[in-house]
């Protein structure tokens, strides 16, 4: 919060509206010298284009001029020498001298010998049909020296027609010879590397033309020599008009001309104006350091009020905001106007409450008591933060209208260690209920393995004598199933218990996921006693990894056990590898069972079993024991099944798994729960 003087604020103002009147007179008045400038120079550019387009045209006419007056021209003319035509004009000669159109009339005006050239298929090419159709009559019948520009419906042509004489220029002459040149794109090329800028030009009796054109045309119509015209920051342009050879409008030539001189006066007028600045800041400077000692006192409480980690404002009883400290600008944003611009919409009784404060601070004001309004509110800026508001009004003699001060207090800290004591007592509630639920479940799953054991041993005391090995050895296996039984049970439910609790920790080291993958497949087939065959796919080579062997295993041993314990004897389980771009992905697929359609979204659910398992046992575990490993090494597991066809599983994993480690600071081991 900063009180400043009406006064320094003026003398402040003054000098800023000094600087800002100085560099616009400057500016417009550079800007228009600019402009002249800039048209002087791109008319100069003009008269360098025309210059050379009139070089070119003398050029042309010296060769025709050479040519022309030539013994073996003339005499050519008098005796049809096919040679002469053979040997002189052919496709080097146009290349060497550049020459598009090669004409010879005799003394009536007709043509005696045509020859076009295609500069770009480097070929003779036909005489343009214009020529065949008597656009160069009038040239030859004239029978003297022209030379301009000719407007063709082939488009410009530039000519030089010389009377065919002898070498020692006498006569009579015999006819007329004509070279021409193509005024096209290879020629403006010519002429926008001698000069930089950049040329193009339209026929003048064109029906479409760019707008630009267009424009320049309608000017250039009204006898201007040339029209300039400012296309952009970077670029001027200049149109004139070319004339044929009878004075006649041909072609207009816009040059596109770089602003050189407009981007160092644009260079010159940022550095005035930045002088400008610096010395209307210094000035500024030397005035605020002047007026300092009348801020001096604002300036203090100003300091006091911004030291203080509470939102702070100064307000008018109708709650207008006047002042408010730094804190309160952090907190709720910077141009609030009303402090009731803080309330979300939906707390209409907020408002309500804001405005009842705000009165009755606004009446004891006159008694002279400090009054303490406090309640709470909702921020605008923050999603329902809790504020608490307390009002106490400001004694001034300079001031007849009444001001208040508000101090909001944050209650979002003291909500959040509410919230973070509730959220521990749910998760000690939490954890107590997986122990209940821990015991219950043991209790009812070690019911029929325990029975078992009892009713196996029993029989094996009572009739040990008249049974046979075999029949003691079924007792004998039925007793060790059992126990293998309860033990993964056991084992599924602890697992379940750490998992929930978050006592699992996920160590990542390098693993060979192929290896590992191979040696589970080789055991499991070993191990199983169904005539369930297992396949193995993948990629011979080592596939490292980082990732946790222990919960890997966890992961395909479980996927496996439930595809061979839900698929009939005599079908296939697959395991493949695949991998993608950071990923691993392992697919388990059987011809088993499936699992109903409506009970598919419950199957990571613990404790939960489909409804087609019929008597082969479980505790409904493994899957969501194999969903949470395989989320804490970053990875996913997703699922396909079709009832009665089988199902396929796909566990996907980044080629680096994050570290995990236990919430309660203590590694549990993870036993292997392959029962689901």
């Amino acid at each position: 919060m900063y009180f400043s003087r009406k006064t320094s604020l003026l003398i402040i103002a003054l000098l800023a509206g000094l600087i800002v009147l100085l560099v616009v007179a400057s500016n417009v008045f550079v800007a228009h010298n600019l402009s002249s400038l800039e048209q002087v120079h791109a008319r100069q550019h003009q008269r360098s284009i025309k210059h050379l387009y009139e070089n070119e045209v003398g050029a042309l006419a010296a060769l025709a001029t050479d040519w022309a007056n030539w013994d073996d021209t003339y005499r050519f003319m008098a005796e049809g020498d096919q040679d002469y035509l053979a040997s002189n004009y052919t496709v080097g000669t146009f290349q060497t001298l550049n020459l598009s159109l090669v004409v010879l009339g005799n003394l009536e005006g007709r043509v005696i010998f045509s020859m076009a050239y295609d500069a770009q298929a480097e070929r003779k090419t036909a005489p343009p049909p214009s020529l065949q159709a008597g656009a160069l009559a009038p040239l030859l019948e004239a029978q003297r020296s022209e030379a301009g520009l000719l407007n063709l419906p082939e488009g410009p042509l530039l000519f030089a027609a010389e009377p065919i004489l002898t070498s020692a220029r006498t006569g009579p002459p015999r006819g007329v010879l004509l070279f021409g040149r193509w005024l096209d794109d290879e020629q403006l090329s010519y002429f926008e590397e001698v000069t930089g800028d950049r040329v193009a030009l339209f026929p003048w009796q064109a029906d479409s033309l760019p707008a630009d054109f267009a424009e320049a045309r309608a000017h250039l119509a009204d006898d201007q020599s040339a029209v300039v015209r400012t296309l952009n920051a970077d670029e001027i342009a200049v149109y004139t008009v070319l004339p044929d050879v009878y004075g006649n409008p041909a072609v207009i030539l816009r040059t596109l001309i770089e602003r050189d001189i407009y981007q160092h006066g644009l260079a010159s007028r940022m550095l005035f104006t930045a002088l400008l600045i610096v010395f209307g800041g210094v000035t500024g400077l030397v005035i605020i350091m002047l007026v300092r000692q009348m801020q001096e006192q604002g300036q203090e409480l100003s300091d006091i009020l911004n030291s203080s980690a509470d939102p702070i404002a100064v307000l008018s009883p109708d709650g207008t905001i006047q002042n408010v400290n730094t804190a309160f600008e952090a907190t709720c944003g910077v141009g609030r106007r009303s402090l009731f611009d803080l309330i979300c919409p939906e707390h209409s009784d907020h408002k309500q409450a804001l405005q009842e404060g705000l009165s009755r601070a606004a009446a004891l004001q006159a008694t002279r008591r400090v009054p303490e309004v406090t309640f709470q509110c909702r921020s605008a800026t923050r999603e329902q933060a809790d504020f608490e508001v307390v009002f106490s009004p400001v004694r001034s003699r300079l001031r007849r209208s009444p001001r208040l001060i508000a101090t909001l207090h944050d209650l979002t800290p003291q909500k959040q260690a509410e919230a973070h004591l509730r959220n521990a007592l749910n998760r000690e509630i939490e954890i107590n209920r997986l122990k209940t639920q821990f015991l219950s479940m043991a209790s009812h799953e070690f019911g029929t393995p325990l029975a078992v054991i009892m009713t196996s041993a029993d029989i094996l005391e009572r009739y040990w004598q008249r049974q046979t090995e075999e029949e003691r050895q079924k007792r004998f296996s039925q007793i060790r199933l059992a126990v293998q039984t309860m033990r993964q049970i056991t084992d599924d439910l602890l697992a379940h218990l750490r998992t929930e609790t978050g006592a699992l920790e996920v160590r990542p080291e390098p693993t060979d996921i192929y290896a590992l993958c191979e040696r589970l497949v080789r055991e499991f087939s070993l191990s199983q006693e169904k005539d369930v065959s297992i396949t193995f796919q993948g990629s011979p080579s080592p596939l490292m990894i980082q990732a946790d062997p222990n919960l890997i295993a966890l992961i395909v041993r479980n996927l496996l056990s439930n595809a061979v314990k839900y698929s009939p004897a005599g079908k296939a389980v697959t395991l493949s590898i695949a991998q993608d771009a950071g990923y691993i992905t392992l697919t388990v697929r059987d011809e088993g069972m499936g699992i109903p359609l409506d009970e598919q979204s419950h199957l990571f659910t613990p404790f939960f079993r489909a409804s087609n398992v019929g008597r082969i046992p479980g505790s409904g575990l493994g899957l969501s024991i194999v969903k949470k490993a395989v989320e804490l090494q970053g990875g996913s597991i997703g699922f396909e099944s079709v009832p009665g066809q089988g199902t396929t599983f796909r566990v996907t994993l980044p080629h680096s798994a994050p570290v995990v480690v236990p919430r309660n600071g203590h590694a549990q081991a993870l036993p292997v729960a392959p029962q689901n």
